[in-house]
């Protein structure tokens, strides 16, 4: 990747963002939900838990309860996401909704509090959502990986911006 490429990444990701937005139907995540948001070159992902409440591993290697809008704002303002996606299905009639799973939410509130060795290739957010929604320890570290494992285990076959209140 050049500087001009790395220098547009931000406006690319706004404009992507914008369209997600405003063209396609948003939805409400359903409890157990994958969720992600993007952070410039890599994704941040959670567990839906309630509304307005997600919990995930943060950078320090504590697993806890954040809004939505505490999500978004991560790395003291580095974040460039404007926009959470949430694991979705589009079903043969065209319609779009949210799909999760309670066992991922429990699993999820089981270990908010606990603190994990981060890592930010070997043991990160990614690997802790996919131990929610599995309930095994793996390898997934990187996004790509647990998008392919959410379609498996939640039957997720497309992403949706989360509905903003």
């Amino acid at each position: 990747m050049n500087v001009w490429q790395l220098a547009t990444l931000p406006a690319v990701g706004l404009a992507t963002s914008l369209l997600d937005n405003y063209l396609f139907e948003t939805v409400r995540p359903a409890v157990g939900s994958l969720v992600y948001c993007d952070i410039y070159l890599w994704e941040h992902s959670g567990i839906v838990i309630a509304d307005d409440a997600i919990v995930h591993l943060n950078g320090d290697g504590c697993i806890e309860v954040v809004s939505y809008a505490q999500f978004l704002r991560r790395l003291e303002g580095w974040n460039n996401a404007m926009s959470i996606y949430a694991s979705s299905v589009k079903n043969q009639e065209g319609e779009i909704y949210s799909v999760g799973s309670e066992r991922a939410a429990e699993r999820a509130i089981e270990m908010i509090g606990q603190r994990w060795d981060y890592h930010l290739w070997r043991n990160n957010c990614h690997r802790f959502s996919h131990y929610c929604l599995s309930g095994q320890n793996s390898d997934v570290t990187f996004f790509t990986e647990l998008k392919l494992k959410a379609a498996k285990l939640l039957q997720a076959n497309t992403w949706r911006v989360v509905e903003r209140s």
